[in-house]
């Protein structure tokens, strides 16, 4: 179904399909085949999860391409227990593995929903999620790594106070020319409707300003 497939143009002209796929009765596992600007595929479609014992299920996945041809797979995979963790890998133009799976999130204590990752100006990848606790409500992170997918910066939150109101489709992120980024979403701070926040982060994943509340208007 078309929430769990996507589609990204690679640099060399080719392009990448990701999806989820169900094998022999097993949970789906999240595969990408890799084509040609002729529409040739190489090589044969890759299972990117490659662990059909440790996903209960999958939430919708992502690709990113890279600036050296190549791309990212990120995803949201529910695994023992039904909390889910969030996680990325990164492969080259021809589809092969540069980096196995990563969890980014692998905290114990709460469920990530839907991963957000964006490629900076000086190839260093951006990633956002949020974490669901059990109490329904829910905090955004964010966490930076290399363009060889070593840490930068570790996990670090983004809101301030917890909201039932933080939710993928209420989150929105982009690089910026000066090799930061910017990640705004809905909150709902003390029962009150809901305000749109915005946050800017450096290409090493610090902070400035704090989040602003661009609509300021908790009344209205």
């Amino acid at each position: 179904a078309s929430p769990y497939v996507s589609v990204t143009a690679l640099e060399d002209g080719g392009y990448a399909i990701v999806w989820q796929q169900e094998e022999n009765g097993n949970p789906p596992d999240i595969f990408v085949a890799v084509y040609d600007a002729t529409g040739a595929v190489s090589p044969a479609p890759i299972n990117v999860s490659s662990t059909p014992s440790l996903y209960e299920s999958l939430s919708e996945q992502d690709i990113t391409p890279l600036p050296d041809g190549g791309f990212l797979v990120s995803w949201s995979g529910q695994i023992s227990g039904g909390r889910s963790d969030a996680f990325f890998a990164l492969y080259s133009a021809g589809g092969q593995e540069t980096m196995s799976a990563t969890n980014v999130s692998n905290d114990p204590s709460t469920s990530s929903d839907r991963v957000f990752t964006n490629v900076l100006s000086d190839g260093s990848i951006a990633i956002t999620w949020s974490e669901r606790g059990t109490d329904g409500t829910a905090n955004l992170f964010t966490s930076v790594y290399d363009a060889d997918g070593q840490l930068v910066l570790s996990p670090s939150q983004v809101t301030s106070v917890a909201s039932r109101g933080v939710a993928s489709p209420y989150v929105s992120v982009t690089a910026l020319e000066d090799g930061g980024y910017a990640i705004a979403w809905q909150q709902e701070e003390n029962a009150n409707p809901s305000d749109i926040f915005v946050a800017v982060y450096d290409a090493t994943g610090a902070v400035s300003p704090a989040p602003i509340n661009v609509s300021s208007t908790p009344s209205l």
